[in-house]
């Protein structure tokens, strides 16, 4: 068999189907980008899905999101996950804490790490968020901008 090329989607339409349904099959590598494409735009659409893709001269040209909506779900598996909140607008009091946490984490990392080669450790060290840095950089949040 001949390896599909770009142009393959010109006159062979995508087949989503759902897991161990074909035997063989062709699809292009461009078919594939789009399909991921699609998947990456449309989170909840493909969500808990596995599908094998060809493509066929008889298949009926569709959308791809239409695609994955006839392919179901895997059984057992969580329903899809909420849609994320938006984000909150950062205020410029809170980039001045949180530039200030940053700032005591990344010093008191480097005096750590100043600590273990002078005893005779030198491989550096890794320091977590701590309830004491935040309260530290919450406090002392009060400068103006």
């Amino acid at each position: 068999m001949e390896r599909p090329t770009d142009t393959y989607k010109e006159t062979h339409n995508l087949v989503v189907a759902p897991r161990d349904t074909y035997v063989g099959g062709l699809v292009s590598n461009l078919q594939i980008a789009e399909l991921i494409a699609c998947v990456a735009k449309n989170r909840s659409a493909a969500y808990c899905k596995v599908v094998e893709v060809v493509a066929e001269t008889t298949a009926p040209l569709l959308p791809t999101e239409d695609l994955l909506a006839k392919v179901p779900s895997d059984p057992g598996r969580a329903p899809p996950p909420p849609p994320p909140a938006p984000a909150a607008p950062v205020t410029g009091t809170e980039a001045v804490k949180e530039s200030l946490l940053h700032q005591q984490q990344r010093h008191q990392r480097h005096q750590l790490q100043s600590r273990k080669q002078q005893s005779g450790h030198s491989r550096p060290t890794r320091v977590s968020e701590s309830t004491e840095l935040t309260s530290i950089a919450f406090e002392t949040g009060s400068h103006e901008l």
